[in-house]
C-alpha cells in the first residue's frame, strides 16, 4: 500500500514535468532557421550566397542534416538574412549560442547591425582590421 502511494506521487512529478517540458521547450535550431527562412523576403540562393555557402552546405543545413551548425555559420546566414539584434540573437540561441559584449568578434558583429552594415565582406573587412577571426 505504501508503495503504491510513493508511485502514484512519481507517476504525478512525471506528468507535470512532462507539461513543463511542452511547455518550456524552445524551437531547436532546425525549426528557428526555417521559421525565419520562410518569414525573410530573399530567396534561399540569394541568402546562402551572401552568407558565403555553397548550395550542398545549404541543403544540409536546412534539411536538418547537419548535427548543430558553427556559431559563425549561424552569425553568417542571420546576416544574410539582415536579422536585427533580437533576432539574431535567437537563432544563435536556437543552437545554444549568444552574442556577448565580452567578446570582440561577437561586438563587431553586433556593432555592424545596429548599424544596417549586413554584408558579409563589410563585417570581414572591419574584423580584418581588428586581427579578429574572419567569419569567411
Amino acid at each position: 500500500m505504501r508503495g503504491d502511494k510513493y508511485f502514484y506521487r512519481w507517476l504525478c512529478l512525471q506528468e507535470t514535468l512532462a507539461e513543463y517540458m511542452a511547455k518550456e521547450k524552445e524551437e531547436n535550431y532546425l525549426d528557428e532557421l526555417l521559421r525565419r527562412l520562410r518569414q525573410s523576403e530573399r530567396g534561399h540562393v540569394a541568402i546562402y550566397k551572401e552568407a558565403g555557402m555553397d548550395r550542398r552546405y545549404f541543403s544540409k543545413l536546412v534539411s536538418g542534416q547537419l548535427k548543430l551548425p558553427s556559431k559563425k555559420a549561424m552569425i553568417r546566414l542571420g546576416l544574410a538574412m539582415h536579422l536585427d539584434l533580437e533576432g539574431m540573437q535567437r537563432l544563435l540561441h536556437s543552437c545554444g549560442y549568444h552574442l556577448s559584449a565580452s567578446v570582440d568578434l561577437d561586438l563587431v558583429v553586433m556593432y555592424c547591425i545596429s548599424q544596417g552594415k549586413y554584408d558579409l565582406w563589410q563585417v570581414n573587412a572591419m574584423l580584418y582590421e581588428l586581427d579578429l577571426p574572419l567569419l569567411e
